[in-house]
């Protein structure tokens, strides 16, 4: 099995409604050609925003913390949930060249 679908699986599992329960109906998509990723300012309250997110992590060990970053990525990319957007965050996030480790 591949570890990175399990991963997020699991992830997801925690936030899915449970069999049998109401849920609410699935949101409609926009089309892959009406979504493009936003790299502009775009969050109310950005400083607040980032408190809460240092502050989410206090008292977590590195491990912990490096753990809650991979769930919230993981959480955040089901959101999106548009591949092609997903693309070019993944790129966006990428280092520059120069400052990327020699392969």
């Amino acid at each position: 099995p591949d570890p990175a679908r399990s991963t997020y699986r699991r992830t997801l599992a925690r936030f899915s409604p449970r069999r049998g329960s109401p849920s609410a109906p699935p949101r409609p998509r926009k089309k892959a050609r009406d979504m493009e990723l936003t790299l502009t300012p775009n969050i109310a309250a950005p400083d607040d925003f980032y408190a809460a997110l240092l502050a989410t992590h206090d008292g977590l060990t590195r491990a912990e913390s490096e753990a809650l970053n991979a769930r919230l990525i993981l959480i955040l990319a089901n959101h999106i949930g548009d591949h092609a957007v997903l693309s070019q965050a993944l790129h966006a996030a990428l280092p520059p060249p120069a400052k990327r480790a020699p392969t």
